[in-house]
């Protein structure tokens, strides 16, 4: 009787120590969203100074720059910490085994002009993956506008044609 209140009370703790898979996708192209707005803010409010967003070359997390030293994170505005996410570690522990996927991006760094385009002409897109779920990520080379779209919507690599009414955002 006891192994079996145990296996019980086990069974109703574990989904709180290890969350859905499914959701922890979903928080990092939330978390990851509102970073790209972010910095898509910052530089319509500095444009003489821009801030990027840099990719980790290998999918693990990006963190936002200034142009002008775009290999140091800018401090986040509400501490004094770097603006740094990686996926595993600090505020996004949850986030542990989730990559990155940046396509149709030249190099690693992603920035906005100082009317909130995308600097370079071709839309990004963003892959989220979890060992079983995937989303994305999509910012509107022409608006800079992000939203999460379904992964199946991400295309492979390569210019994609221009205009058209483009993937639909989903709704969380």
């Amino acid at each position: 009787m006891s192994v079996a209140l145990i296996g019980v009370a086990l069974l109703a703790i574990l989904p709180a120590l290890h969350p859905d898979a499914p959701m922890r996708v979903v928080a990092a192209c939330t978390i990851l969203s509102a970073d790209l707005e972010a910095a898509q803010s910052l530089t319509l409010a500095g444009p003489s100074d821009p801030t990027v967003v840099r990719f980790e070359d290998d999918g693990s997390g990006y963190f936002l720059a200034l142009a002008s030293d775009p290999d140091t994170p800018i401090t986040k505005p509400y501490s004094s910490e770097p603006f740094r996410v990686v996926f595993g570690e600090g505020d996004h522990g949850s986030l542990e085994g989730l990559t990155l996927e940046v396509v149709q991006l030249s190099g690693t760094e992603l920035a906005f002009t100082a009317l909130g385009r995308l600097v370079q002409s071709d839309d990004v897109w963003i892959r989220v993956s979890g060992a079983e779920d995937e989303l994305g990520v999509h910012v509107r080379a022409a608006t800079g506008s992000v939203s999460i779209v379904q992964a199946s919507a991400i295309p492979s690599g390569g210019p994609q044609p221009v205009g058209g009414g483009g993937p639909q955002p989903i709704s969380l």
